[in-house]
C-alpha cells in the first residue's frame, strides 16, 4: 500500500512541531527493527546530516501508543496508522521532504506455499488495492 510518514503526538501534552528545528529538538520514540535494520527515515535524516533526540526505541509499530500516550514525545510513523493503532493521537506532516513509500508484506518462507497463508495474503492485497484506488 502506498503511504507517507507523518508525525504523531499526544495533543493533550503538546502542540505539533512548527518546523524542522523544533522537530529535531523534541524527544522521539524511534523504531529499530529486531533485525537491527533502521527505517528509511533514519537513513534520510543521517544523509542530510540531521539527528533527532531518541529517548525510547521500540522494535515494531505496536509499541508506539503506550510510550506516546501522556508524554510530549513525537513518533514518526505511516499516516495509515492514524486509522487504527495511533487513532487516539494527533498528527501533522513531516517538516521536511520525505517521499511516499510502499508498505510491503513479509512472511517466513515456510508459509510461502501454505494455502491458508496464500489466501490471507490475497485478501490483504485486495484490501490494499482498494485502499490505493486500484479496484472499483
Amino acid at each position: 500500500m502506498a503511504d507517507r510518514m507523518v508525525v504523531f503526538y499526544d495533543p493533550e501534552q503538546r502542540d505539533a512541531p512548527k518546523d524542522l528545528p523544533e522537530y529535531l529538538k523534541a524527544d522521539h520514540i524511534a523504531l529499530l527493527f529486531a533485525t537491527g535494520e533502521k527505517p528509511g527515515l533514519e537513513t534520510s535524516l543521517s544523509a542530510r546530516g540531521l539527528t533527532r533526540r531518541t529517548l525510547v526505541t521500540v522494535s515494531n509499530f505496536s509499541g508506539l501508543p503506550e510510550f506516546l500516550r501522556g508524554t510530549d514525545m513525537l513518533a514518526t510513523a505511516p499516516e495509515l496508522m492514524s486509522k487504527h493503532l495511533l487513532r487516539d493521537f494527533a498528527w501533522t506532516p513531516l517538516p521536511f521532504d520525505f517521499k511516499p513509500f510502499t508498505l510491503l508484506m513479509l512472511w517466513h518462507r515456510r508459509n510461502q506455499n501454505d494455502p491458508a497463508h496464500r489466501w490471507l495474503r490475497n485478501q490483504v492485497n485486495s484490501v490494499a488495492a482498494t485502499m490505493n484506488g486500484l479496484n472499483s
